[in-house]
């Protein structure tokens, strides 16, 4: 009588169970990715990247997609350095020769507060040129294109559109394969104001 009974509660316990989706896989849900930019930034695994990153740096006025493709010392034995177009500096008080990777994360901050947010912000690189250094090494000629919106209140105060050329020297970070800027190298290129003029109106 008892195996007999449990014999019938095994029965209808299977029963139950098979139509059940208990042990049916669920359907994958998305990753959860807090950041809804449509502007992702990309691991700089190769030189092209690093660039890629500091125009969406831009798009997304996101600053840290700037820095974290510059070196420093907290991630590197380098640390960056921005060398000046010499006729901007020498005309603006303003001493780069200490220029820093702290100074950059300062320069981004004010310059990004300033930018509208109903706009895209637009950087282009052309004209781009490989030297190989070594085999971690690279240096990189372009001509830069940046295109900026400021808002309302900034609007009066800053040029819109700038030009010049970049000497960017790159190294491959020792403990990541991710590609880094050592020292950008400024210049102007043609009647618009350059970077290093950009700087200067923080």
């Amino acid at each position: 009588m008892f195996n007999r009974y449990t014999m019938g509660l095994v029965i209808v316990v299977a029963i139950i169970l098979s139509a059940c989706d208990l042990f049916q896989p669920r359907t994958p849900e998305p990753p959860n990715n807090n950041n809804t930019s449509p502007y992702q930034w990309l691991q700089p695994t190769s030189w092209d990247i690093v660039l890629t990153d500091l125009e969406l740096a831009f798009k997304a006025l996101d600053r840290k997609y700037f820095l974290d493709v510059l070196a420093d010392t907290a991630t590197s034995s380098q640390t960056f350095q921005f060398i000046a177009d010499p006729n901007v500096a020498s005309s603006s008080g303003i001493d780069f020769s200490t220029w820093s990777f702290t100074d950059e994360d300062h320069f981004l901050e004010a310059i990004f507060s300033k930018l509208s947010r109903d706009t895209t912000q637009i950087l282009l690189w052309s004209n781009k040129i490989e030297i190989p250094i070594s085999i971690d090494q690279v240096e990189i000629q372009a001509d830069y294109v940046l295109n900026l919106k400021f808002n309302t209140e900034s609007r009066a105060a800053y040029p819109e559109h700038f030009s010049g050329r970049a000497l960017l020297l790159m190294e491959q970070r020792q403990n990541s394969n991710y590609w880094q800027i050592i020292r950008w190298e400024d210049s102007e290129n043609g009647s618009l104001p350059c970077w290093t003029f950009l700087k200067t109106l923080q």
